[in-house]
Parts: structure tokens; C-alpha cells; sequence
């Protein structure tokens, strides 16, 4: 809070907003006129780009990764998807998922904060393959594995005890399902999420990224339920960008650092939420047990996995 010397006056409520509005505007603007020119491409473009050159480097490691990674027919394959393609946040009608590209970070080189040995080792990981630059460009969200297609699950619901209509991922995407590794993963199927990659049309005023504060509370917070012996849903990596254009600005005037967080979660088919928004909506036209028998051809829900 500012205040004169020579005065009593301090600043309103409402200037104090102003100024946090102007100073976010001029980032943007300054992000929007600088840079090396990528940044105007769209976003499938760029992640095609930014895939491209890790892949003619042998010492990014993408072949190796690419090479782990053993994709699997993820719900994309049972569930109603919208492809229009269309900007900002929307109605959804007709469909239980949306393709969505990824948001890239300004930053050329993420920066990997932390991966976790045991969830690295379901995917089939190590420590070594999360110390390559594929590893935080691809769970960072500035670059895609050859084939994938990332994708935001809809769902619907009540909050405060009323009808919400469409709600969805709003900053989280799926890059697909895996197929699960070692003894602990044997025979499961993981799909893994990014959180903060980017709006998708769920995400309602929302910018769809996190700060980085936000993401290790949270993976603190599940390591810790995990050692009480709580299934939770764990964070494999938490990505983050220290450049100044990828900042974002929540309920202070400093900016916070924009982050990522991938997650792997045992599925099998569609969500709670996922079978209220197939009975609300018209994309179902049989009865609801039929439509969740053709959707999921093993279990009817997602489980968090230890």
C-alpha cells in the first residue's frame, strides 16, 4: 500500500485492481511483440515444431522417450470426441471429451523441479530418462510424442448445492493412456494428465495455468497420503518456467512462476462425473447403462493408483 508524506491519501481498493490490471496487460503485450517469432504460430503448429527438433537431436533423449512410452487405446477410442477446434471456453454438446492442444511455455528449456522415482518406474522410467530435455519439454507441455493427441475430459455435476450444467477440465489435459510397467503397474493402464498446459473450452474465465507454489503443496500433499497409506492420485513431475513471459498473475501484484504437474491415474472408462453429463446431455440417445457398457470395456470409473 502506498502512502504520501505529505498527504493522508492511500490508495483505494479499486486503483490498487487497476494497477494489477495494467501491469498484467503490459506483460502480455510485451510477450505478444517479442520473442522469436514462434510464438504467433498455432499450437499445434509449434508443438509439431518444437517435437520436430528434439527428435533430430540425439542428445534429447525424445527417441528414448517415445521408445518407453507404450501408448494404449485411451477413451478416446470409447467416447464421443468434439474436434471443431474451436477457440476459448464454449459449449461442449454431443461429446464426453475435446481435443485440445497445449498451451507451450515462452521458456526454451522448462525446468524440471522434481520427478518421482516410484511413479517414474510405472511408466517404465528412470531417473535417468527425467534428466533429458524430452522428459520436461513433453510433461512440461511444450512438446508432444509422435502420434498423441491431447484431449480434456467433460463432466457434470452439482456445486453449492445446485445444477453447475457443463463443467470439464479447465487447465488440465490428457496426453493419452500408457500401458502401466514393473510390478507395481503390471497389467494397469495409466492415463497420464498435465495440469496447467493451457485453457480448453472448460475452462470458463479461467487462464488454465498454475503457479508453481500451487503444484508443490500439492505434490507434498499426496506424497503425505501416500505415506498414510491414502490412495490419491500422485504427481510423476513438476515442470516449471522462470521466464519472465511465462509469469502469471493471481491475487498479488508480484508474478508467480508458471508451472506443470503430470499425473498418471489408473482408468478404465469414464468418470462420475462423466456419466451424469452423458444422461444430461443429447450425445446419448440409448439407456444409460448401455452407453457406459459401450464406453468402458473394463471398469465403469477412474481409481487413483499408490
Amino acid at each position: 500500500m502506498l502512502r504520501d508524506k505529505s498527504s493522508s491519501w492511500r490508495a483505494s481498493p479499486s486503483s490498487r485492481r487497476w494497477r494489477t490490471l495494467a501491469l498484467a496487460a503490459a506483460l502480455a503485450l510485451g510477450a505478444a511483440g517479442s520473442g522469436d517469432g514462434e510464438c504467433g504460430l498455432p499450437r499445434p503448429e509449434l508443438l509439431a515444431l518444437r517435437s520436430a527438433r528434439l527428435r533430430d537431436d540425439p542428445a534429447s533423449g525424445m527417441r528414448e522417450l517415445e521408445r518407453r512410452l507404450v501408448w494404449e487405446d485411451g477413451p478416446t477410442a470409447r467416447l464421443r470426441v468434439d474436434t471443431s477446434g474451436a477457440p476459448g471456453p464454449r459449449p461442449v454438446p454431443n461429446a464426453s471429451l475435446a481435443a485440445v492442444w497445449l498451451d507451450q511455455l515462452y521458456a526454451p528449456h522448462p525446468v524440471l523441479v522434481h520427478a518421482k522415482p516410484a511413479v517414474l518406474a510405472r511408466l517404465g522410467l528412470d531417473e535417468g530418462v527425467a534428466a533429458s530435455e524430452a522428459f520436461s519439454q513433453v510433461f512440461g507441455g511444450c512438446a508432444i510424442p509422435s502420434g498423441v493427441v491431447p484431449f480434456a475430459h467433460a463432466y457434470s455435476g452439482h456445486q453449492f448445492g445446485h445444477w453447475a450444467g457443463q463443467l470439464g477440465d479447465g487447465r488440465a489435459l490428457s496426453l493419452g493412456v500408457v500401458a502401466g510397467q514393473g510390478v507395481s503397474a503390471a497389467g494397469l493402464s495409466l492415463e497420464i494428465a498435465l495440469k496447467g498446459a493451457g485453457t480448453t473450452p472448460f475452462s470458463r474465465r479461467g487462464d488454465g495455468r498454475a503457479a508453481l507454489g500451487n503444484l508443490v503443496r500439492e505434490l507434498v500433499a499426496d506424497t503425505a497420503l501416500v505415506a498414510l497409506g491414502v490412495p490419491c492420485v500422485r504427481s510423476l513431475a513438476l515442470v516449471a518456467s522462470f521466464e519472465p513471459k511465462d509469469a502469471i498473475w493471481r491475487d498479488s501484484l508480484r508474478p508467480a512462476r508458471r508451472a506443470g504437474a503430470a499425473r498418471p491415474s489408473e482408468t478404465g472408462g469414464t468418470r462420475d462425473g462423466q456419466s451424469v453429463w452423458l444422461r444430461a446431455c443429447s450425445c446419448v440417445s440409448l439407456p444409460l447403462s448401455c452407453a457406459l457398457a459401450r464406453c468402458s470395456s473394463r471398469r465403469a470409473h477412474s481409481r487413483p493408483i499408490r
